[in-house]
């Protein structure tokens, strides 16, 4: 029995939705790159749960985000356009199997970011999670908000990434409410 979802008048309501890859997309989502510009404010009605199957986990999500399916291990949600805000769920080939294993070294030896960045143990989706506060190495005017966790299937990430930084204070509840509405399956 698939879900089914609508926006009218400001509420969720009944509209087909797709299993596809790893993800319940709405119907809405079937469209073309290029064919949305999810740049308008979200309220919270207008969320609905979003489950990732590969990394085991629902979410609240907008019908109107675009939803890209890169491969079986990760998708990428784009919540704005301008600017680029975006939510990357992945589950990650690795041979971490405990979070003592994420530590500052271990970030630091991707080069991925800059030397200025935070990593903390936090409760995420109901258990143990690794966050990470990082500016992009490559691209310092963008900023990550990471959560790092393990279930069955291994090492998991739930990426946060806004462009330009100091477009972060506009997304900032947003993406606090995304991140609260995390629950592992």
């Amino acid at each position: 029995m698939l879900p089914i979802f609508s926006k009218a008048g400001g509420m969720v309501m009944a509209m087909a939705m797709l299993v596809v890859g790893l993800f319940f997309i709405p119907a809405r989502l079937w469209a073309q790159p290029g064919e949305l510009n999810p740049s308008a404010p979200i309220k919270a009605e207008e969320l609905m749960d979003c489950y990732a199957r590969s990394s085991h986990v629902m979410f609240r999500c907008d019908p109107d985000w675009k939803v890209r399916i890169v491969d079986e291990h990760s998708t990428i949600i784009t919540i704005s356009s301008d600017p680029f805000v975006t939510l990357a769920i992945s589950r990650i080939e690795s041979p971490i199997r405990y979070l003592g294993q994420l530590n500052r070294s271990f970030f630091a030896s991707g080069r991925i970011y800059l030397d200025n960045f935070r990593n903390d143990y936090v409760k995420f989706a109901g258990g143990d999670a690794m966050q990470l506060k990082a500016f992009s190495k490559s691209e310092p005017d963008m900023r990550y908000l990471g959560y790092f966790y393990l279930n069955d299937a291994g090492l998991n990430s739930v990426f946060f990434a806004v462009y330009p930084k100091e477009s972060w204070d506009d997304y900032k509840f947003l993406i606090k409410r995304i991140t609260d509405s995390f629950r592992r399956l």
